[in-house]
């Protein structure tokens, strides 16, 4: 089987923005066949997206995509505009070890125009 990859989601400065998000991942893990990855991937997405909106900057981009293997691995990468934002779990709020919690890898990539966080989940 080939990588599986949805369009990306361009997610406005909203409060809606968390809820979208996890449709949009749902709905493209149901399509696309890998309904048992489902509900994990909607808690780090939307967890992701709510930290982009309140640290990030701004909107920000959500991409998803499928890696073959066994067992297959979801991606998920939130852009955001702010390269210099917090990234990292903290005693104070359970977003980010929620996230670290259910990732099989994570990590941050900056770049001069903001940054990645990626999640990988197996």
């Amino acid at each position: 089987m080939d990588e599986q990859a949805g369009p990306a989601l361009r997610l406005p400065d909203s409060p809606r923005s968390p809820r979208l998000a996890r449709e949009y991942a749902e709905r493209f893990l149901h399509e696309s066949g890998h309904d048992t990855l489902a509900v994990r991937t909607a808690l780090v997405v939307s967890e992701l997206v709510t930290n982009a909106m309140s640290h990030g900057g701004g909107g920000c981009v959500l991409r998803l995509r499928v890696v073959p293997g066994e067992p297959p691995c979801v991606r998920v990468e939130v852009d955001d505009s702010r390269p210099d934002g917090e990234v990292a779990p903290n005693e104070t709020g359970t977003g980010l070890r929620l996230v670290a919690e259910n990732a099989s890898n994570w990590g941050v990539d900056r770049h001069d125009d903001g940054k990645t966080v990626w999640v990988e989940l197996h």
